[in-house]
C-alpha cells in the first residue's frame, strides 16, 4: 500500500519501510521553513549527530552536537574546533539542496 503524497512537497515514499522492507537509509534530512514573506526563511540540515541551521539575513548560523547537547543549548558555529564539521555540513547542505531541485535541460553556452 502506498501513501499519497502532499502536493508541492518533496520527499520519499517511506511506506515500504513501514511495511517491513529494509534497505539503505538516509543519513541526513533537509528541512526548509518559509512560512510567509513576513517571517525568516530557514534551511536546516539534520545528520547524526549534528544539526546545522541557516537563517536568511543573518551571517551567523547555528551548529549543534545533538549527541552531546540534545536540547541545543550550545551553538558551536563559532567554535574553532568545529570549523571542519561546519564546512563539511555546509557542503552537504548545498549538495542536498541542489539534488532536491527539479532537473531541467542542461544549458549550453551557444545553445
Amino acid at each position: 500500500m502506498r501513501v499519497k503524497g502532499y502536493p508541492h512537497l518533496q520527499g520519499n515514499d517511506l511506506s515500504p519501510v513501514l511495511n517491513g522492507a529494509t534497505g539503505q537509509v538516509q543519513n541526513s534530512i533537509l528541512v526548509e521553513c518559509r512560512p510567509n514573506r513576513e517571517h525568516l526563511n530557514q534551511i536546516t540540515l539534520v545528520t547524526t549527530p549534528y544539526k546545522l541551521i541557516l537563517t536568511q539575513g543573518f551571517s551567523l548560523g547555528e551548529l549543534y552536537d545533538l549527541r552531546n547537547d540534545p536540547d541545543q543549548y550550545e551553538n558551536l558555529w563559532t567554535h574553532p574546533e568545529h570549523q571542519k564539521t561546519k564546512t563539511d555540513l555546509l557542503e552537504k547542505l548545498i549538495r542536498k539542496r541542489m539534488d532536491s531541485e527539479p532537473h531541467f535541460q542542461p544549458r549550453t553556452t551557444f545553445g
